[in-house]
């Protein structure tokens, strides 16, 4: 045997000339700004890794910045973000640490999780957030960019652990416009239905920037062409017909089957790849055998330290091993790591281990781990020392004590590093294994209730709120079993938190059974946790003066005790009660919270702080304060990593308020990424607001709408956002015509929404539904022939409908003078109101300018843009309907130039008509200004109401095709439409309501 590899890989890519293609154009466009993802696919052994060579070699022949990471696979073992780390530490090696952390405006301390020596220092009992780990690698990623094109690449993503497959995913979604390139290869024949990778791949595979390539076996003569190149000349036909027959086209089973023959370890092909292998294998001397099971058992990898302990071979003699396996390209160099060429044959090998021999291997790795471990310091610790590592070999060593004290171990840092998802699975096997372990409790920093609730929170944070439940039910019954009252109480608490995220009914009483029986005194830390839980229930769902009762109590308790941190959520609750309730005072409390929080250091307090006090400064038009602290807060989110539920709710925020003071660019910008940061369970019932519809992006608008998908029964978690989606649906079906919709649109949401809350953002919603009874009841005397009386009886139902909306809202605009009588309405509430009443009267026939224009005053008091344009709108339409005609121009130059600076089209649509069909002469103005595809009131499109104003005039469908241009065919496509979305029968009675409503000049 020799020590120099022979070649067992063709030296040039054969058979994948459209892939290398594709993936090249993939680089091309990243390097333009446009970051790119590819998911490069295929069976064991088809050639993902060579392919990914060859991708890689370009973008270094480019100067492109490289980070190369790979899974391994160890089951729960594999450590969190082991690919990450990978490639970080390969980065930091090539630049150094000083570079990496120049990187980072945000805190370090995400990344330096990924790093050797993280723990030194560390609190295993203060999580880092998990998004400030992806926000770091992303900064990360970004800041190299700003120098060369970067690619990343993660080998073997059906190995990946939770965090970097969440990290991969969260990568993929938010990249954005860099020079950034991530390519992940996945072994498919290894997905089976309940694989975790395969719901993911689905969900990167719609992105419009994630490119698929689905690698296949070479035809025959791609495999001569890769015979001749690894030997240098053409197979003869016996052999390539024999390896044909045996690898089917697969590259890497064409060059074991060419080893296998060429270098004379087999007497003859043997019937499978497998075979071949372990044939390989077998020649060995024994000496080079234990090596390899060594190896195998160790994982793909191995460092040559723990080759030593395993095969008690001296350093040379090792030595002279490893050099024969590196030329028999069984094994190669990694770094400082030994690895198989391949995973397959690390697999074969590890699978022919008998039991016996498997657990000792086991057994005697864990233990030289364990003992790397202690004598290391912790600034030097390996990667070799993680406990998820441990976990997984005294596990499979059948060592049942150290697997479990390693599994609580691993869960532990595994929160620490911001891998919920990882600690989840570690606290899980440590719970099995409790009873197992006589000394569970003195192996373990945790007791059973802890570590049952650390399980829990972990699920919960990744929003697996069924399993949190069931833990913490699990935790329930051991406190009472127990005695302990006081814990007995909290985990009530921590069951009724986790019933109102998983939009469950309960939570109540949950809540409630906790107050009860945490006693007040002796004074224990369980008392104010739960009465601030309690009343962060009471706030959310508008029971306001309930909330700040039991959040005063919460704050007494907790300043009593000293808990720095439970007084701040408690000023959070109180803060934000009073402040919606009119009071102050809120205001003050609220800023105290976000100081407890900046004090403390904690994310999801921190979080919170800025979400609330923003909310409060929206929902009282403080506009100014709140794009100050949301920028301030947008920043501080992002540092501490929860940018991607605390920031992403901050910014619904200052969205609402950029829709209310008209900057609504800004706003459709600030939209078009939210939905990816928000969390997926809810994320869609927080990102749908009017704006798209009263723009005229219909489209846009159904799909946000779809994307909420039902409405969950309880709907809890997610009732902040509710009226919202309503309004949106409401303001879709006006723009479109489908008034019969709005009743029961306004229903559903009654039902929906606790009495408390309806007064909080409901005023727009009645407001909007009243628009659209005045809409109907105009189109239906119009059909009914224009009469006073026309339709009476259809137009009195609307009125009565529309008359208990006006009623209700005039009940909601009432609590802005008696404050603490409920939530108080969002900002505005008054002016819609006006707006509401405006409508009523116009349903009756009878509005008139003044009603329209107190609405319009009232909305500039407020700094709230699009309700004033339109009302100025309908101000102007009473005012031509008088006989002003002076005062109409002036009202509809005013509303038009609100609607084009606000890109309002549909609002624009219905100023130009009034401008047509009253001959008013308005700067900017007319058709032209406005797209085709939007529709007005009555559901007609711009070339729809061309082609009825010629159908009134008495034109043919010939005359009217010659005059617009268009063929006679489509001319009575439109007219169809017309009779169909006007509800009539004819072409006469189309005319008919033409004229009644004023559409033709």
């Amino acid at each position: 045997m020799g020590d120099v590899a022979r070649r067992v890989s063709s030296p040039v890519l054969v058979g994948r000339d459209d892939e290398l293609a594709a993936a090249r154009a993939a680089l091309t466009a990243a390097a333009g700004g446009d970051a790119t993802v590819v998911l490069i696919g295929g069976d064991a052994g088809i050639g993902k890794s060579r392919l990914l060579q060859e991708v890689v070699a370009t973008a270094a022949g480019k100067g492109w910045t490289i980070l190369s990471g790979s899974c391994v696979d160890l089951g729960e073992g594999s450590p969190p973000f082991a690919a990450v780390a990978d490639a970080v530490r390969r980065l930091r090696r090539s630049v150094g640490d000083e570079r990496i952390t120049a990187s980072l405006c945000m805190d370090p301390g995400g990344l330096a999780t990924l790093l050797p020596g993280w723990q030194a220092g560390a609190d295993l009992a203060d999580p880092v957030a998990p998004g400030r780990v992806f926000e770091a690698v992303l900064e990360l990623l970004d800041a190299f960019a700003e120098e060369s094109p970067v690619l990343f690449t993660i080998e073997d993503l059906h190995w990946a652990d939770p965090s970097t497959r969440d990290l991969f995913a969260f990568l993929a979604r938010n990249l954005g416009d860099v020079p950034v390139a991530l390519i992940g290869t996945v072994r498919t024949d290894d997905l089976h239905r309940r694989h975790p990778l395969r719901p993911l791949l689905g969900e990167l595979e719609r992105l419009p920037h994630v490119v698929r390539l689905d690698l296949g076996p070479l035809s025959l003569d791609e495999l001569r062409a890769q015979l001749t190149a690894i030997h240098g000349e053409p197979p003869s036909p016996e052999l390539l017909d024999a390896i044909w027959a045996r690898s089917e086209g697969n590259p890497f089973f064409a060059e074991e089957l060419v080893l296998c023959d060429d270098s004379g370890f087999c007497a003859q092909l043997p019937d499978s790849v497998r075979d071949g292998m372990l044939a390989r294998v077998a020649v060995l001397p024994e000496t080079h055998q234990r090596v390899l099971r060594a190896a195998a058992a160790a994982g793909r990898d191995v460092l040559d330290t723990v080759l030593l302990e395993l095969t008690g071979l001296p350093g040379p003699e090792l030595d002279g091993v490893v050099r024969d396996l590196l030329g028999a390209s069984i094994l190669t160099l990694d770094g400082d790591r030994y690895r198989f060429r391949h995973a397959l044959l690390q697999e074969a090998v590890y699978d022919e281990l008998l039991p016996g021999e498997r657990v000792r291997l086991h057994a005697q790795i864990a233990e030289h781990l364990a003992a790397a471990s202690r004598a290391e310091s912790p600034s030097n610790r390996r990667a070799t020392a993680s406990a998820a590592e441990l976990a997984h070999h005294w596990s499979a060593a059948q060592r049942q004590p150290e697997a479990f004290t390693a599994s609580v171990a691993a869960g532990l840092e595994a929160e620490a590093q911001g891998a919920p998802g990882d600690a989840l699975a570690h606290y899980e096997r440590a719970l099995e294994l409790w009873d197992a372990v006589p000394d569970a409790a003195e192996r373990s920093p945790l007791d059973r209730l802890q570590l049952l609730d650390r399980a829990a929170m972990t699920a919960s944070n990744i929003g697996r709120y069924e399993q949190s439940i069931s833990l913490h039910r699990s935790a329930l019954a051991l406190a009472e079993a127990a005695g302990d009252v006081a814990q007995t109480g909290y985990f009530h608490a921590r069951i009724g938190k986790d019933l109102y995220l998983a939009n469950q009914p309960g939570a109540d009483e949950a809540f409630e059974r906790a107050v009860a029986l945490v006693p007040a005194s002796p004074r224990r830390p369980e008392r104010p946790f739960v009465l601030a839980g309690q009343a962060q229930l009471l706030m959310l769902t508008g029971r306001l003066g309930e909330a700040a009762a039991v959040a005063r109590e919460a704050l007494a308790a907790a300043v009593a005790l000293g808990e720095r941190r439970l007084e701040g959520e408690a000023r959070n609750t109180l803060g934000t009660s009073l402040a919606n309730e009119g009071d102050a005072a809120g205001f003050d409390e609220l800023r105290q919270a976000l100081a407890i929080a900046e004090e403390v250091g904690h994310a999801e307090d921190l979080g919170r702080a800025y979400v609330n006090l923003t909310s409060s400064f929206s929902e009282n038009g403080r506009w100014d304060e709140l794009f100050a602290l949301g920028a301030e807060g947008l920043a501080e989110t992002r540092r501490m990593g929860v940018d991607r539920t605390h920031g992403a709710y901050l910014q619904t925020n200052i969205i609402e308020g950029l829709i209310a003071v008209g900057r609504w660019d800004d706003a459709v910008a600030a939209q078009q990424t939210l939905s990816q940061r928000l969390p997926a369970s809810i994320a869609s019932f927080f990102a749908v607001d009017p704006l798209q519809a009263d723009r005229g992006d219909l489209a846009e608008a159904h799909a946000a709408i779809e994307r909420t998908g039902e409405l969950p029964a309880e709907a809890t978690a997610v009732l902040q956002g509710v009226p919202a989606v309503y309004e949106a649906r409401i303001a879709l079906a006006v723009w479109e015509g489908r008034y019969d919709e709005v009743p029961a649109l306004v229903d559903e949401l009654v039902a929906r929404v606790p009495a408390p809350m309806l007064s909080w953002k409901v005023a727009p919603v009645l407001w909007r539904a009243t628009w659209a009874a005045a809409d109907e009841a105009a189109l239906v005397r119009a059909r009914r022939g224009g009469a006073a009386d026309a339709g009476a009886a259809e137009v009195a139902a609307l009125r009565a409908r529309a008359e208990g909306w006006v009623e209700r809202l005039r009940s909601v605009a009432a609590l802005l003078t008696h404050p603490g009588s409920g939530a108080r309405p969002v900002v505005g509430a008054d002016g819609h109101l006006l707006l509401a009443e405006a409508e009523l009267a116009r349903l009756d026939g009878l509005d008139g300018v003044d009603d329209w224009c107190a609405a319009a005053a009232r909305f500039d008091e407020l700094g709230i843009v699009f309700p004033a344009a339109y009302a100025r709108f309908r101000a102007a339409e009473a005012s031509l309907r008088s006989g002003d005609r002076a005062q109409a121009t002036e009202l509809a130059t005013a509303a038009a130039t609100t609607a084009r600076a606000l890109g309002a089209q549909p609002l624009l649509r219905l100023v130009d008509q009034l401008v047509t069909r009253g001959r008013l002469v308005v700067a900017g103005a007319g058709p032209s200004i406005v797209p085709d595809e939007a529709d007005d009131g009555l559901g007609l499109s711009s070339r729809e109401h061309e082609v009825l104003a010629l159908v009134a005039a008495g034109q043919t469908n010939r005359q009217i095709g010659s005059e617009l241009f268009i063929s006679p065919k489509t001319v009575s496509v439109h007219v169809s439409n017309i009779l169909a979305k006007l509800g009539v029968a004819s072409r006469v009675e189309a005319a008919a309501v033409a004229h009644r409503l004023h559409l033709t000049a």
